[in-house]
């Protein structure tokens, strides 16, 4: 039997990319190093191990032929081998690239002519060209370029996002050669929707590493503003949706206890090694951000401890209650989550820790167990602090201030920014904002590319009394479809026509359909649209496209 494609890592990265490619009709072959085969086993069973998908999504790829296993001899049998297994840091901050070449070798032992070999596990600049393909002609005795393809192109999940999946996130492409490249954005654009390509794959191998320092950077940024904001009684949540107006020129980010997860701790570290053990000097941007980013975590259990002693109470032999645990909300991931740090902190200084999430039912902290409550109410009313670490849906923050002695987390936000970045609001001509009535909140049919890289969902209102305007974040979207030209966006409930009008007067059908102007929300500022009648969702698209590429 043959197979389009085998995945080498069925993790977060892997099993969401062997998921896109079955529901495009491709044969999918999941390879999986594991000593004692669990993985492959609980898929087998119709279990999933990761957040993003669920055992019916893994009962469903079943169903469409998707075939894990550990035997490395069925390699051979794919047109194409995606190397997706995990990169973490090794001694010195460097890559530990022992996965990424184990999963090299079993390709190598088992390449044919003519395979293509990805490389989509995030690492430093050249390791595609340097350590994989050597490697792969090592031990199979073919030559990249000629007799097979080599690329890389790195991954972009982004666990528990609703929105922004495999299919719809822009795929970067970087090949060996310009054929290598070809073959590569081919394979990639049967399941993706928009395929990048670079130079080489060194240009791919830098642009991740790019994205995730570039935000690295920026959480630093706003990590040490907080820092002195809070010493100079400054407001920073206010700061940041004051400068987050700016229809352009800036972007958002938010202070935290810490950086988390696969990539923002990790990945910087890879471009800045690189940089000081091949040119012998550091890269002092990444370095400064790690040492802010590293450090949030004791400035937080200091706050804990001023909090404490300002209602007269050592934190040694006080209880100390964090609430989520995981790196980021709503996801039972615990990769590298500032919790560990602060919990150690504040057990360091004497404090007894004991935690709750609805994601995570055990901790293990350096091999103890951390204590767990079930009883959120009552643990948050009997700790004599509380600190919000990572704030699910399930926690009500308001409700958390009215139970809790104390409460260390963020101030309430005006919108939140897990919610869309592009929201569609209708505005009374020269009188300011119109109140939204009872909204619908409806994504576009197909996605499309506006600045920033996300779709825009259109708020549009229905009958019902006046309220408050607010985000919605995407998961708590009702998703529809806006098709053809027959729905109307955009205008208020019809008033009742002048006595002696018709609908097919002038007047009666321009009281029958009310022109309305709309403006695209863009961080917390706005972009007007214009003024219309019906706004089909093409022209809509198009409109969007144009004002946001200004």
């Amino acid at each position: 039997m043959s197979y389009d494609v085998v995945i080498l890592g069925l993790g977060y990265v892997g099993l969401p990319l062997a998921q896109q490619a079955i529901r495009a009709g491709m044969s999918v072959l999941g390879f999986d190093v594991d000593v004692d085969e669990s993985v492959v086993l609980s898929l087998a069973e119709g279990r999933s191990h990761v957040d993003d998908l669920s055992g019916t999504d893994v009962e469903k790829m079943l169903a469409g032929g998707f075939q894990p296993t550990t035997d490395e001899t069925l390699i051979g049998q794919a047109r194409t081998a995606v190397i997706c297994v995990p990169t973490p840091l090794a001694e010195g901050d460097g890559p530990d690239l022992r996965a990424v070449l184990g999963a090299t070798s079993a390709i190598g032992r088992n390449l044919r002519p003519g395979m293509l070999v990805v490389l989509e596990s995030t690492t430093y600049p050249g390791t595609t060209d340097d350590e994989v393909r050597p490697r792969l002609e090592q031990l199979s005795g073919l030559t990249a370029g000629i007799d097979f393809h080599l690329a890389f192109s790195p991954e972009r999940i982004d666990p528990g996002n609703a929105v922004y999946g495999a299919h719809n996130t822009p795929k970067v492409v970087g090949g060996y050669t310009p054929k290598c490249t070809d073959r590569a954005e081919a394979f990639y654009g049967r399941f993706v929707e928009t395929v990048v390509r670079t130079r080489s794959t060194r240009e791919a191998e830098t642009a991740k590493l790019l994205e995730n320092t570039y935000r690295h950077v920026n959480i630093a940024l706003v990590n040490e503003m907080a820092r002195f904001c809070h010493e100079l009684d400054i407001d920073l949540w206010d700061v940041i949706r004051a400068a987050a107006t700016k229809p352009f020129g800036f972007q958002a980010f938010y202070p935290g206890p810490g950086v988390g997860g696969h990539c923002i701790p990790i990945d910087p570290n890879y471009l800045s090694h690189n940089v000081r053990s091949k040119l012998g000097y550091p890269f002092r941007f990444v370095e400064l951000a790690q040492e802010i980013n590293t450090t949030m975590p004791a400035y937080v259990a200091r706050r804990a401890q001023n909090l404490l002693n300002a209602d007269g109470q050592a934190v040694r032999g006080a209880t100390v209650l964090l609430l989520g645990i995981t790196y980021k909300a709503d996801i039972a991931d615990q990769r590298e989550s500032p919790a560990a740090p602060l919990a150690r902190q504040l057990a360091a200084l004497g404090a007894t820790v004991a935690y709750h999430d609805p994601h995570v039912t055990t901790w293990d902290l350096d091999g103890v167990p951390v204590s767990r409550t079930d009883d959120l109410t009552g643990a948050t009313a009997a700790a004599d602090l509380v600190i919000l670490v990572q704030n699910h849906r399930e926690y009500d923050p308001d409700e958390l201030a009215r139970t809790a002695k104390t409460l260390l987390r963020h101030p309430r936000r005006d919108h939140d920014p897990r919610g869309p970045s592009v929201v569609i609001r209708p505005f009374r001509s020269g009188a300011g904002p119109l109140p939204l009535l009872r909204r619908r909140a409806v994504r576009f049919s197909r996605p499309f590319p506006v600045r920033g890289g996300r779709s825009p969902t259109a708020t549009i209102p229905s009958r019902g009394a006046p309220r408050t305007p607010r985000v919605v974040p995407p998961a708590r979207h009702r998703r529809a479809e806006i098709g053809g030209r027959a729905r109307t966006l955009a205008g208020p409930a019809r008033r009742p026509w002048p006595k002696g009008t018709t609908r097919s007067s002038p007047a009666g059908a321009a009281r029958s359909e009310p022109r309305t102007e709309l403006a695209v929300r863009y961080g917390t500022g706005w972009l007007r649209l214009g003024a219309f009648h019906r706004v089909p969702e093409k022209g809509l698209q198009a409109k969007v496209q144009r004002e946001l590429s200004r």
